[in-house]
């Protein structure tokens, strides 16, 4: 490999192109893997990353083969990964972006910068769209990866978005049209001459895209798994062959995965080294510098492992199969763990560059376990990066620098004919790019005489691109003597096909062409030609590929109108009713037949196809696929036969005779027996029964249980239960869970199931815990109540007794190291527990989740609850003997027991007399006898380490916080005193406890109350209660009539409170108290619900600029509040969230106490001037409180509406010309009886929970305060001052020349406060702003809890919050005097909720701490742990030498590195633990007491 360029002309390069004249464009990915370490986040868009990314440009001036000059062509790029040439300029794939980029005036900087599409998800950095290329149709390929998106066209509202979700996308450089197609893998995307794409997966290194989504689409009853092919072997055990060391990290990663009993790992990961985990770029070599059998290989980077991998591709088909190169070994493998091939390039000189990213680590963030990440520095190598040429031989090859811009038309088209593939297709750009005519003629040469297979394939193409192609040419490339010149003449055929009969008789004549792939082609094309010639032609190629499923999917794609004649063709073919073996193809066009859910078209195939004399094999396939479709379509192939003629019932009963007999025979193989058992789930109960139950019997194989299992479980019959029961018994652990999964599918089988249970004829104890809770569950009320004192019962008097003496172990304080003892004496016989013990029953490691009172019952009561894989089975043999234990395994042929100790005994099913199950656990009644009540507290400590739950405790209370009349009503543009009170304004309280922690959520009918007046009744709230004020969540429901609280500048915090802000803070104090007053045990459920009739975005894009302007004598692109339907409405600037999310809380006998809704809708208004009024929100907690009969009681029940994120959102539709007209208040009645009416509704199906965790998290964010610009100071001067206090003056204008004033005494910081809540799995988050809507989505799809929902003006009052997005459209609520913090604020208080909600879930009562502590010159290293860490500390050693050895090494001044690199620990006396192969340092751990050890380093 040479050396070609280098820091500083290149950094962290990863794609790369070069232009017709060889100047390189490279794309400088230096954002990898983030630019913010703080804000890496796990799983959640990256959108707030600093676009650092750059395209380099570099020059090679002396022809020399080196790159000598580099230019920064564009920067402040986001995720650069892919480019292609277009017009002397690149279009360069960034995140969520695909940019054009052109220099104008020679200075090699972009000056054009052209946003083409956007719309690319910026979420995983491994998973990004990359590696723009040229296709030979003229159009440029990209793959999507797994992060795709919704792509659009900035400033083209006209075109439609494309959805891209595992696929990959092509589009048209010319007009731009985009479209989705095949594909969805990671990074690469290549092809080879012909037009085949590859493009490879982490653990996929190379797979072919095989059917295009275009031809897929049009039969929507195909259904295709895949579209694409892995051409070599795929999956976690792939062999590299890497002579690098494994980073001890790595090592260290993939030893506590090895051992973990969370989670399943890829085998690749549980290994430090030797598989493949992350292949990228590969790339088809197409050139001329290496010899003939290196043309063609597929190339790709295993970065984890420094290697360039190479497989060599060979046809099979239509795809191809691809075989390692080099046997034992690695193309390329370097000893330097920084050395990172991600993708390469076919370049001009006919050699293959390698671009080496150079990091020292390149895994990714997610991958890596946060303790060990924290020593890592994922940022190292940020200013590296090479790029290599790859050469053959002693002498490098030389070749003149390229500069085909200067080429004539005439020359390009000649080096069509070039060997290298970079000068073919930089030629074929060029042409198409220049569109000259005068290449029409030399074109058509090539089509007819060019000895390159390659040029005919390129030519073709050009001329349609050029509008110059006839059906002179394509008849030519039709009639080629290549398969590839023909594929791609009938793609091309194919657009003009319609108007052309002799292409269309020419393309069904290659029905019978010799070459698999251009019978494919075909086949799809075919679609497009109508009549019996294209009929005929489909089944032709179908009978003569009947086992390639490739061709097939091409077949069946096209036989969209034509299907039943394609399978009459197909059936009547006598060489496929010789072949005697059930036939696919008519199977799935049987299937298309009926899943259309035609009855003319069943009854054609029944007369036709099923009552003849075919060969039975091929009448009972398409029997079965016609059965299997209409399924599907919701109907019964019995009825559809049953409206047949007499011949097809006949026909069709012989058929399932058939089928009856060949399951029985069981000298048959188990697949044409499996057949035959899904066949007999297709008929009636009286004729199947009988057949499949003595097919669920456990002399049976297993295969052939579950197969009829499923069978009945098709058949709706009463009697299908009571069959399934019978064998209860005897049924295994598989085939006994595939019948609860049956019984549970249908109310009637649930009966049977429960009246079974009630008999004693099955133990309650062998119904898991999951479907006991969806019986206790069940939408059928007498099931329900049937479930609930059948599984409340499910225990032994005297079992119960025992557990209930046992209760006491609760209570007391365990120890870890005695409950050590007891396990390794009463536990380890059966289980697991760090690999300590037998592994018979579960480990203890998988039950470590449940609560104490649980393993209290699983420990003392077995079998009151018994998995189905750990039931005792009892065997009797036909030798007399009678075996138990429980079964670990089966065959087809036999059983494996396993008992205590792990002793195992295979047995054959021949052998067994009888098998049956007692319905009890192998695990022993009894253990009290030898375990006491300190000792179960010391099991279940060593079990885990969590504390029993407390009791849940709420009470609720409201606060009457009504002004005065006279005080100012505010909401509107200007503030008039209060006249009347139509409704009190209230403080509504509802305080949780768990018994650790208290939560107040207090909502407060105001407009907006500022920080100061919420500081004050937090500090009274903290002093009479004791709840901090951290857990204190106050807000505002933004009510637009009612009088203020707020100060004079929301920038400004006052230091005196007036007189009604005191009140307002002592009445909320009051609240809280009252509602602490009222706490009792109660139950807590939270649920949501859509009601999207009333939340309408306000801020619309129009067609009329004179809607558009704004105070600041500028034009906005958005309007708020437009003139309802008028004819200058475009579309709305932004979403809505029609979700009302709730909690609710009742007593414990079920007595409502306060419901919490949350509602994304500003307000409704509608209220009589003067009138002060709580809005909907008050007429909510009426209404609630009507529908729950919770309107006399005492206490008294609590509604409470919050306001959501609705600061773009009100309930206006805006698009509708004649609104209904409403009296005063009626509106906002409607509004809260709709959102009471669906929280009521989901309310009856809600959940609810004895104990949920509660927590709380309070911070401060930074933010920059708006100044206002000298345009706008001076823009208020001159109107101001031309107006004066005339009339005229615009009062907008003059309000917020107010506004601005006022902010010269604002500092130029503010800190905000920022909350979040967790109740149990809920999370609420609470943000002092009006926020938009896509923001409170935002947080909800990147919560880590499954359900989260925002309360807006919570906590303070602080203004608009607007997207940055919104920022650039303008509008009322981006204005400085509406909004007042920076423009990037939303995206800063997102991610800084986000992580707080994070911070919840991975908080534990015990979480691990470890500490550090050196001291220079000395030669003794401490560790302290908090309490006996999940990793062990041999795995606290190497953390603490990762980070030593990543601070001595900087790769630039690397002094002693290898005299800290860690070769082996011993802990304990065990043996070794080998990590490197250095014997500079032996580092001994020896243990010193229970918390801590010393390591003595020499």
């Amino acid at each position: 490999m040479k050396l070609i360029a280098a820091e500083p002309l290149v950094v962290d390069p990863v794609a790369m192109v070069y232009d017709e004249n060889g100047a390189a464009y490279v794309a400088e990915m230096r954002d990898y893997p983030y630019t913010d370490k703080t804000t890496d986040v796990p799983f959640q868009d990256r959108t707030t990353d600093e676009p650092i990314g750059r395209v380099r440009l570099l020059l090679d001036n002396d022809g020399d083969g080196q790159f000598d000059e580099s230019f920064i062509f564009a920067e402040e790029l986001s995720w650069p990964t892919g480019l292609a040439c277009w017009k002397g300029g690149v279009f360069v794939a960034a995140t969520p972006d695909i940019w054009y980029l052109k220099d104008t005036d020679g200075d090699h900087k972009a000056d054009i910068r052209q946003q083409v599409f956007t719309g690319f998800r910026k979420y995983n950095v491994q998973a990004v769209m990359n590696n723009l290329t040229w296709g030979l149709d003229n159009l440029i390929y990209g793959a999507a990866s797994g992060n795709g998106g919704t792509i659009e066209q900035p400033g083209k509202a006209d075109k439609p978005p494309v959805p891209v979700s595992r696929q990959d996308f092509r589009f048209d450089a010319e007009t731009l049209a985009f479209e989705s197609i095949s594909g969805g893998a990671r990074f690469g995307n290549t092809f080879d001459d012909w037009g085949n794409r590859f493009i490879c997966n982490i653990r996929n290194p190379v797979q072919h895209v095989v059917l295009p989504r275009r031809y897929l689409a049009r039969n929507p009853f195909l259904p295709v798994p895949l579209a694409l092919h892995d051409a070599a072997e795929a999956g976690d055990q792939l062999p590299v062959f890497r002579i690098s060391a494994p980073e001890p990290w790595r090592t260290l990663r993939a030893q506590r995965w090895a051992n973990s009993s969370e989670r399943s790992y890829p085998r690749s990961e549980t290994a430090s080294t030797g598989f493949f985990t992350s292949s990228s770029g590969i790339t088809i070599y197409r050139g001329s510098a290496y010899p003939p059998e290196f043309y063609g290989n597929a190339f790709l980077g295993e970065v984890a492992a420094n290697i360039v991998h190479r497989q060599q591709l060979s046809p099979a088909s239509v795809t191809f199969d691809a075989e390692r190169a080099d046997e034992q070994r690695e193309f390329v493998a370097s000893t330097d763990n920084w050395f990172r091939p991600v993708n390469f390039v076919n370049a001009p000189d006919g050699s293959l560059h390698i671009l080496d990213m150079y990091r020292e680590t390149i895994e990714h963030p997610w991958s890596i376990p946060d303790d060990i990440k924290q020593h890592l520095d994922l940022e190292s190598g940020r200013d590296r990066g090479r790029i290599y040429r790859l050469e053959y031989g002693d002498q490098p090859k030389s070749t003149p620098t390229p500069r085909l811009g200067e080429a004539s038309i005439l020359e390009l088209v000649q080096h069509l004919e070039h060997p290298d593939c970079w000068w073919r297709e930089t030629a074929h750009r060029l042409i198409f790019e220049r569109q000259d005519p005068a290449a029409v003629d030399s074109l058509r040469q090539l089509v007819q005489s060019s000895p390159s297979a390659q040029a005919r394939v390129h030519a073709p193409w050009l001329l349609d691109g050029l509008r110059a192609l006839t059906d002179i040419e394509l008849l030519t490339a039709l009639d080629d003597k290549d398969e590839h010149v023909r594929e791609h003449a009938v793609r091309l055929a194919e657009m003009r096909i319609k108007d052309s009969p002799s292409l269309a008789e020419k393309i069904v004549a290659l029905s019978a062409d010799p070459s698999p792939r251009v019978q494919f082609q075909v086949a799809f094309t075919l679609g497009t030609i109508p009549g019996d010639a294209s009929t005929n032609a489909l089944a032709s190629i179908a009978a003569q590929n009947l086992d390639d499923p490739w061709i097939r999917s091409a077949v069946l794609s096209s036989a969209v109108n034509n299907t039943v004649d394609v399978l009459k063709q197909l059936a009547n073919d006598q060489h496929i009713a010789n072949r005697n073996e059930p036939a696919p193809m008519l199977e799935q066009l049987a299937f298309i037949v009926g899943a259309r859910n035609a009855d003319e078209e069943a009854q054609h195939v029944l007369e036709n196809l099923i009552a003849t004399d075919l060969p039975l094999t091929l009448r009972q396939s398409i029997l079965h696929g016609l059965a299997d479709g209409l399924r599907t379509a919701g109907q019964d192939v019995n009825s559809v036969v049953a409206a047949a003629s007499p011949q097809v019932s006949t026909a069709t009963a012989q058929l399932f005779t058939a089928a009856e007999t060949t399951a029985s025979q069981e000298e048959l193989p188990l697949s044409e027996r499996e057949q035959a058992i899904t066949l007999l789930g297709m008929q009636e109960f009286s004729k199947a029964g009988p057949a499949l139950a003595a097919l669920v019997d456990n002399r049976q194989p297993a295969e052939l249980q579950l197969a009829a299992v499923t069978a009945l479980s098709r058949i709706r019959h009463p009697d299908v239960a009571p069959l399934l029961l019978e064998g209860w018994t005897g049924h295994t652990p598989a085939v006994r869970t595939e019948v609860l999964a049956t019984l549970m599918t249908r109310s009637e089988w649930i009966t049977a199931m429960l009246d079974a249970i009630e008999e004693g004829k099955i133990p309650v104890g062998q119904i898991p815990l999951p479907q006991r809770d969806k019986l206790v569950g069940h939408r059928d009320e007498s099931i329900r109540h049937r479930s609930e004192k059948l599984f409340s019962q499910g225990t032994t008097a005297s079992r119960a007794e025992v557990v209930e003496s046992y209760h006491q172990a609760l209570t007391l304080t365990g120890n870890l190291p005695q409950g050590l003892e007891v396990f390794r004496k009463n536990c380890a016989t059966c289980h697991q527990r760090a690999g300590e013990g037998k592994a018979v029953g579960p480990a203890i490691e998988t039950v470590r989740h449940r609560t104490p009172d649980e393993l209290l019952v699983h420990i003392l009561d077995p079998n009151r609850e018994v998995s189905p894989d750990y039931v005792e089975y009892s065997v009797v043999l036909n030798d007399g003997r009678t075996l138990t234990g429980l079964i670990a395994s089966e065959t087809a042929t036999s059983i494996n027991l396993r008992r205590a100790e792990g002793v195992e005994e295979t047995v054959l099913r021949a052998n067994i007399d009888e098998l049956a199950s007692a319905g009890r656990s192998l695990m022993p009644e009894g253990l009290e006898k030898s375990i006491t009540p300190q000792a179960m507290a010391d099991l279940i400590k060593l079990i885990r380490s969590e504390k029993s739950s407390p009791v849940f405790q709420a009470g609720a209370a409201t606060s009457n916080i009504t002004p005065p009349l006279g005080e100012l009503i505010v909401g509107n543009w200007e503030p008039i005193p209060a006249r009347h009170i139509h409704d009190e304004l209230h403080a509504r309280c509802l305080v949780l406890d768990d018994g650790d922690t208290k939560l107040a959520i207090v909502l407060c009918d105001n407009v907006g109350i500022p920080a100061e007046v919420f500081d004050a009744a937090k500090q009274q709230v903290h002093e009479s209660t004791g709840i901090p004020p951290s857990h204190q969540l106050l807000a505002s429901t933004h009510t637009h009539s009612a009088t203020t609280a707020r100060g004079k500048c929301k920038m400004i915090r006052d230091t005196v409170l007036t007189e009604y802000q005191q009140f307002v803070a002592r009445r909320i104090a009051d609240g809280v108290r009252c509602a602490m007053n009222q706490l009792e045990p109660a139950r807590i459920g939270w649920g949501s619900v859509a009601e999207p009739s009333e939340v309408f975005n306000r801020r619309w894009f129009v067609n009329d600029s004179s809607l558009l302007t704004n105070p600041f004598g500028e034009v906005d692109r958005v309007r708020m509040n437009p003139p309802r339907g008028s004819s200058a409405l475009d579309r709305p600037a932004g979403p809505t969230d029609p979700e009302i999310s709730f909690v609710s809380v009742q007593s414990a006998e079920g007595r409502p106490i306060a419901v919490l809704a949350n509602y994304s809708l500003h307000y409704v208004g509608g209220v009589r001037s003067g009138d002060v009024s709580a809005d909907y929100f008050g007429y909510f907690a009426r209404f609630i409180a009507e529908k729950l009969d919770a309107t006399d009681q005492s206490p008294p029940f609590v509604g409470i509406l919050s306001n959501g994120t609705s600061g773009d959102v009100n309930n206006i539709n805006f698009a509708e010309k004649n609104p209904p007209k409403y009296d005063h208040y009626e509106k906002m009645q409607e509004v809260a009886d709709k959102v009471a009416t669906r929280v009521y509704e989901a309310h009856q199906q809600l959940e609810f929970h004895d104990w949920v965790e509660l927590d709380a998290a309070l911070t401060q964010l930074p933010l920059k305060v708006r100044q206002p610009t000298t345009e706008m100071l001076e823009h208020f001067s001159r109107t101001i001052s031309k107006e004066g206090n005339s009339p005229s003056t615009h009062r907008r204008e003059a309000i917020y020349a107010e506004r601005i004033a006022e902010l010269k005494d604002a500092p130029e910081q503010i800190s905000i406060p920022l909350q979040a809540l967790r109740i149990g799995d809920l999370a609420i988050t609470a943000i002092p702003f009006e926020t938009f809507a896509e923001t409170g989505l935002e947080l909800k799809d990147r919560s880590p809890f499954p359900q989260t929902f925002t309360i807006e003006l919570a906590n303070g009052s602080f203004g608009y919050l607007p997207t940055p997005t919104q920022h650039r459209l303008g509008g009322y609520e981006t204005w400085l005097g509406t909004n007042f913090v920076e423009v990037e604020a939303s995206e800063k208080i997102v991610n800084r909720l986000v992580k707080m909600l994070e911070g919840f879930e991975s908080t534990s009562d015990e979480d691990r701490q470890v500490q550090v502590g050196t001291r220079r010159g000395f030669n003794l290293v401490t560790f302290v742990i908090e309490r006996d860490p999940p990793f062990n500390h041999v795995e606290a050693f190497f953390l603490m030498m990762m980070q030593m050895r990543r601070r001595a090494t900087t790769r630039r001044n690397s002094r002693f590195p290898d005299r800290i690199t860690p070769v082996g620990v011993f802990l304990h006396g065990q043996k070794p633990i080998q990590v490197a192969n250095r014997v500079e340092l032996l580092s001994i751990i020896r243990p010193t007491h229970d918390r801590a050890a010393t390591v003595i380093h020499r």
